[in-house]
């Protein structure tokens, strides 16, 4: 992949299913051209819940896509699974009792066992990331290259989705001939549109708050060490003013963006709003009462996030500095209260190359998708890439009926051209070239 130039991402969101199509320049740089996003029918927390709703939006967009995709572009999944996990894995390389010159061949071979380390049958690897190597107990190497050791082990930051999940997208994609290329965690790529190399280097986490999740990434001495999922996003918030308010879900979204705040103790007096109840009948409220709500759900994510954060393995890690992201991250007053939560430097992440990002994508609910591009352009080593199967459409079968109404193939060896039969998969291909090979040699 590494001399590929155009790519389609996919961001598959609870509220929003978006995508992006973009080209890597001459000179390196990334030109953004195609977007376009719709609502996301079928979805929950980053998961399929109904394949038909889902597919048919994916037709949406694509449909509006066709120019781009006879490019054949590279074509990148970015989810944000709650079935998404991390873990900080140990693969052993080699142990033996004389010493070992380390070599490129046993750096390659560690890739490949950290891989299957550990991994359960209903998991699959999204991303294997190398954090460092241990040589003989001693912790913490970078680069063994040419080094002598007796034990050598690989330190990875696995991040894994459940398999049915992963299948799940995999067969709505090929259903419609789209072959995905890789799935990301979005909790993985997402951050490169935000964050800098000096805050990568020092220490920093990414809270990106969706409709659905949110997302957790932290960042090491230049490494994405530490990535979680908690399946609480902007829809609970939204809920919540729904059911304390008793009005309807769409109304409570309207006031949230309009009105919401996290911070309600800042507010002078505040005027009456007025909207429509669950029965029909108008009803009033304050700012500060819908504050207030917000408040209580905002707290609660952000003390989870810190619990799961103080109970992982980077516990220890000296880190303080926070970006938040996200559409969640417009809420007003998130990032003093973030701050105050944390104890940490809080600040709103906004894409690091500012005057490359076209106007209409500058908005935190899509960095995570300028982050699938960045990432892929400049992380190409830390996708797995999907062994692409073949697929054939029964529709797109009988679309070629002259070559299956019978099993007898002499009698159309006048119309057997195998270089015409690109939209048939190599299986298929295969079996009419090797049946019709006497006749094609007459």
């Amino acid at each position: 992949m590494n001399n590929v130039k155009n790519v389609l991402a996919f961001d598959i969101g609870t509220k929003k299913i978006s995508c992006l199509g973009a080209i890597k320049s001459k000179d390196g740089s990334i030109i953004y051209q195609e977007f376009q996003e719709c609502d996301s029918n079928g979805i929950n927390k980053g998961n399929i819940i109904n394949q038909e709703q889902f597919e048919t939006q994916i037709l949406k967009l694509t449909n509006s896509l066709k120019s781009f995709l006879e490019e054949e572009p590279i074509i990148l999944i970015g989810n944000s699974s709650k079935d998404i996990q991390s873990s900080m894995e140990t693969t052993e390389i080699f142990s033996s009792e004389k010493v070992k010159v380390i070599s490129e061949d046993d750096l390659e071979k560690s890739m490949y066992l950290a891989r299957n380390n550990n991994l359960e049958s209903d998991q699959k690897i999204l991303h294997v990331i190398p954090l460092n190597f241990n040589l003989d107990g001693i912790h913490g190497i970078k680069h063994p290259l040419g080094m002598h050791s007796r034990k050598l082990e690989l330190v990875t930051n696995n991040v894994t989705i459940k398999k049915t999940s992963k299948d799940q997208i995999l067969k709505t994609f090929t259903s419609i001939e789209l072959k995905p290329d890789a799935i990301l965690s979005n909790s993985v790529s997402g951050s490169y549109s935000t964050i800098t190399k000096e805050e990568k280097d020092h220490g920093v986490i990414v809270l990106d708050v969706g409709a659905g999740t949110t997302d957790i990434s932290v960042f090491f001495q230049g490494t994405n060490i530490y990535n979680d999922v908690i399946p609480v996003g902007g829809n609970q918030f939204t809920n919540d003013l729904s059911m304390a308010l008793d009005i309807p879900f769409s109304e409570a979204e309207k006031i949230k963006i309009k009105f919401g705040t996290v911070t309600p103790e800042l507010l002078g007096k505040t005027e009456e709003i007025s909207s429509l109840n669950n029965e029909g009948l108008t009803t009033e409220f304050t700012q500060r009462e819908i504050g207030q709500i917000l408040k209580e759900r905002a707290q609660e994510l952000l003390r989870l996030a810190k619990l799961k954060l103080d109970n992982s393995p980077i516990q220890k890690i000296p880190i303080n500095r926070l970006v938040l992201s996200g559409g969640g991250s417009k809420l007003e007053g998130i990032q003093p209260l973030t701050k105050y939560i944390f104890q940490y430097y809080v600040r709103l992440g906004i894409p690091s190359d500012t005057s490359k990002i076209p106007d209409f994508l500058d908005k935190p609910e899509l960095n995570s998708l300028i982050g699938i591009i960045k990432f892929f352009f400049n992380n190409n080593d830390l996708i797995e890439k999907e062994k692409k199967k073949n697929y054939i459409n029964k529709n797109k079968l009988f679309a070629y009926p002259n070559f299956f109404k019978t099993n007898t193939f002499g009698k159309y060896q006048q119309l057997i051209k195998i270089e015409k039969l690109g939209k048939i998969s190599s299986p298929i291909k295969n079996y009419i070239k090797k049946k019709t090979a006497i006749f094609n040699e007459n």
